[in-house]
């Protein structure tokens, strides 16, 4: 098991969470590619961004954070 460091926030010790830099990258690569799935299964595509750019950056920003949860209930909570 390894140590837990912190980092001092005002009057508060607050742990240091972050896990190693291979991880980050691979599961932010996670996300992209479930985004990917998600946008070509959904029709966002560039001919919704051509024709109506709030509607492709709204469902955009859903799907990112969908895939988001769906990568963090994958990796951290199991």
């Amino acid at each position: 098991m390894s140590d837990v460091t912190y980092r001092v926030e005002g009057d508060y010790l607050i742990p240091n969470l972050i896990m190693d830099g291979e991880t980050d990258g691979s599961t932010e690569e996670e996300v992209e590619c479930l985004l990917r799935e998600m946008m070509e299964r959904q029709c966002v595509d560039e001919e919704l961004k051509a024709s109506d750019q709030m509607a492709w950056v709204r469902k955009v920003n859903a799907l990112r954070a969908m895939a988001g949860e769906v990568v963090l209930r994958e990796i951290v909570y199991q």
